[in-house]
C-alpha cells in the first residue's frame, strides 16, 4: 500500500478522480444490485398476495423488503424494478469506463515522466558515474522496467476498484443482516491473514525478475554491439550459453511467481469456501437467522468473497510489480547524487591558448595525471602522443570538462575553467571520437543531431570543410542517404568525415580528435589529416595520436609518459 500512497501523492488529480469513479460506480450498483430484491417478493408471491409463511409476509419478515416497501408503496412493480436495475448498472458502467479511461491516461503519463527523468538523469550525470554503469542498463530502464514501475499505478487503481465493490457488498449484507455481515469480514481477514506469505512470495519473485530483466538487457546491448566480431570468431555459442543461462534464470523465477499467484488463489477459495458452507449449515440450524436472509446473504457474500480474493490478488500483483518501481526511484535517487554540478560563470572565450597549471588527476589508486604544466596554443594543431594508459583521454576529457582536476587548475584565456560557464565552454566545442558514433539515419541527420535550426545549406558548407562534400554529391540521395547501422553503408573514412562535419557544424573554437585516424587505412588517414591541417587558424585543434602522420601534421607535440 505504500507504493499506492506514493503514487497518489504524485498524480493527486488523476488518482482522486480514479477513486471516487470507483466508489459511486459501487454505490451504483448497489443500488442496481438492491433493485433485484424486490424480484424475490414478485416471484414468491401469488397474483400480488404474500405466499404463506407468517401473517405479515416476505415483505414483512425481511427488514431491507420491508424498507424497499415502505419507500415505494403500492407502485412497485415490474417496470419500476427493471428501470431501477438499468439505471443503477448503466451509470455503473459509464463511472467504471470513467475509471478505467483515467487509469490508462495515468499510465502513458507515469511512463513519459519515468522515461523523461531517467533521460534527463543519464544526460546530467557525471560522466564518471556514466561510464561505470552498463549501457543495457539505461536501456533496460527506460523500456522494461518503465513499463512496469507503471503498472504498478493500474494494479493499484484495480485494487481500489475491488476495495470499492466489497464496500458496496458489505453495506447490501449489513442492511440484511448486520451479525452474519461482522462475521464475513471476519472470514475475509482471516483469510488475508493466512495468505499473506503468498503475497511476501511474490514480491520477492517480482524483484528478482527485475534483476534478471536488467541483466539480460545489459549482456544483449553489449553482445549485439560487437555482433559482428563474435560472428567473424565463431563465438555465437559462448555467448548463447550465457544468454540462456540468464534466461532460464528468468523462466524460473516467472514460474515460481506463477505458482505462488495460484497458491493464493486455492487457499483463499478453499478457506471461503468452508465457512460459507459452515454458515450456512447454522443458519439452517439455528432460530436467530430466517432462511430467506440465508438466501439473501448466500447470493451477496459470494459475491464479496469473490471480491476479496481479487483484492488480495491484486495485492500480489502490486507487490510484484512494485520492485520495479522501487528499481526505477533508486537508480534515479543514485543517479541524482551523481548528478553534474552545474557552473554558471563569464563567458569563455578562446584567442590565446588553454594552459594546464598543477593539474592532477587518478581514478582511485591509479594516477594519470600528477603536478602536469602544458599550454595548447590557440588557433594551432596541438597533438598528444604516449603510450596506452599515459592519460590521453583523460586529458581531452578534463579539456571538455567532462572531468575535474582534483588538483591544480585548467586556464582557458587565463581564467579558471571552474569561473566560466561550462555549459558555453561545451559548446564551442566539437568532438570527434575513435569509436563511430552515427545513428541509422541520414547524413543531414546525423549532423543535426535533430536541431532544426540548422539548415541543409549549413550542412553542406561543414560536409565541405570535413572534404566530405565530394563523396556525399554521389550518394543516392545526397546529405539524406542513409547511413546504416553505426555508419555500416560508409567506409571508415568517410565515416570519420561525416563525424568532422557534424564536430564543425556549430563553428567550434577547439576541435578534440581522440585516436580519430587509427583505425583507418593509409589513404584515408591522408585524408583526415589534409582535413585537420585545413582547419589550422580557423580553430583550435588538439588530437591524441600515436600515428606518425597526425604527428607529423601537428604544429606543437607533447608527449606524456
Amino acid at each position: 500500500m505504500e507504493t499506492t500512497l506514493k503514487f497518489f501523492r504524485a498524480y493527486p488529480r488523476a488518482s482522486l478522480i480514479t477513486l471516487f469513479a470507483f466508489l459511486f460506480s459501487g454505490a451504483a450498483e448497489g443500488i442496481g444490485l438492491l433493485s433485484f430484491v424486490p424480484l424475490l417478493y414478485l416471484a414468491l408471491s401469488e397474483n400480488g398476495n404474500p405466499v404463506a409463511g407468517g401473517e405479515t409476509g416476505l415483505m414483512e419478515n425481511v427488514e431491507v423488503l420491508s424498507m424497499i416497501k415502505g419507500v415505494l408503496g403500492d407502485s412497485l412493480s415490474i417496470e419500476v424494478i427493471i428501470v431501477a436495475i438499468f439505471l443503477g448498472l448503466t451509470v455503473k458502467n459509464y463511472l467504471v469506463l470513467l475509471a478505467n479511461r483515467q487509469v490508462g491516461i495515468t499510465m502513458a503519463r507515469i511512463s513519459y515522466d519515468f522515461r523523461v527523468k531517467v533521460l534527463r538523469s543519464i544526460y546530467c550525470s557525471r560522466w564518471e558515474y556514466f561510464v561505470s554503469q552498463p549501457t543495457g542498463y539505461f536501456s533496460g530502464r527506460l523500456t522494461n522496467e518503465v513499463k512496469r514501475a507503471a503498472s504498478t499505478y493500474m494494479n493499484s487503481a484495480m485494487l481500489l476498484a475491488f476495495i470499492a465493490q466489497c464496500i458496496t457488498y458489505l453495506v447490501i449484507a449489513a442492511i440484511i443482516s448486520p451479525s452474519l455481515t461482522v462475521l464475513a469480514v471476519g472470514v475475509a481477514l482471516l483469510a488475508y491473514a493466512l495468505s499473506r506469505r503468498f503475497i511476501d512470495q511474490s514480491r520477492a519473485h517480482g524483484a528478482a525478475n527485475t534483476h534478471y530483466i536488467k541483466e539480460i538487457a545489459k549482456r544483449a546491448v553489449e553482445s549485439i554491439g560487437g555482433i559482428k566480431a563474435i560472428k567473424a570468431m565463431g563465438k555465437e555459442s559462448f555467448l548463447e550459453k550465457e544468454f540462456l543461462k540468464e534466461i532460464s534464470e528468468l523462466k524460473d523465477n516467472q514460474v515460481g511467481q506463477i505458482n505462488a499467484s495460484q497458491r493464493l488463489n486455492l487457499w483463499q477459495s478453499e478457506i471461503v469456501l468452508f465457512f460459507m458452507l459452515l454458515g450456512l449449515f447454522l443458519s439452517f440450524h439455528s432460530s436467530w437467522v430466517s432462511p430467506v436472509e440465508v438466501l439473501l446473504l448466500a447470493a451477496v457474500l459470494m459475491r464479496f468473497f469473490s471480491q476479496t480474493a481479487k483484492v488480495s490478488s491484486q495485492i500480489q500483483k502490486v507487490a510484484t510489480s512494485e520492485s520495479a518501481y522501487n528499481s526505477l526511484n533508486q537508480f534515479l535517487d543514485h543517479a541524482h547524487s551523481n548528478r553534474e554540478i552545474s557552473h554558471t560563470g563569464s563567458d569563455p572565450t578562446l584567442e590565446q591558448a588553454i594552459e594546464f597549471s598543477g593539474v592532477c588527476f587518478r581514478y582511485e589508486d591509479n594516477v594519470v595525471l600528477e603536478n602536469t604544466n602544458l599550454k595548447f596554443p590557440a588557433n594551432r594543431i596541438t597533438t598528444l602522443v604516449g603510450p596506452s594508459g599515459s592519460g590521453k583521454t583523460t586529458l581531452l576529457d578534463l579539456l571538455a570538462a567532462l572531468l575535474e582536476p582534483q588538483e591544480g587548475q585548467i586556464l582557458v584565456d587565463g581564467t579558471p575553467m571552474e569561473l566560466l560557464d561550462v555549459g558555453k565552454w561545451r559548446k564551442m566545442i566539437g568532438y570527434v571520437p575513435q569509436d563511430s558514433f552515427l545513428l541509422h539515419d541520414s547524413i543531414y541527420n546525423n549532423i543535426t543531431l535533430g536541431d532544426e535550426s540548422i539548415s541543409r545549406e549549413r550542412v553542406e558548407a561543414a560536409l565541405e570543410e570535413a572534404n566530405a562534400g565530394e563523396f556525399v554529391s554521389k550518394l543516392d540521395g545526397g546529405i539524406d542517404f542513409n547511413v546504416g547501422e553505426r555508419g555500416s553503408r560508409l567506409s571508415g573514412g568517410q565515416r570519420q568525415r561525416v563525424m568532422i562535419a557534424r564536430a564543425l557544424i556549430n563553428r567550434p573554437a577547439l576541435m578534440i580528435f581522440d585516436e580519430a585516424t587509427s583505425s583507418l587505412d593509409a589513404v584515408s588517414e591522408r585524408e583526415i589529416c589534409n582535413t585537420i591541417l585545413s582547419l589550422r587558424g580557423a580553430h583550435t585543434v588538439i588530437c591524441a595520436s600515436h600515428r606518425p602522420l597526425l604527428i607529423d601534421t601537428a604544429d606543437h607535440v607533447i608527449e606524456l609518459s
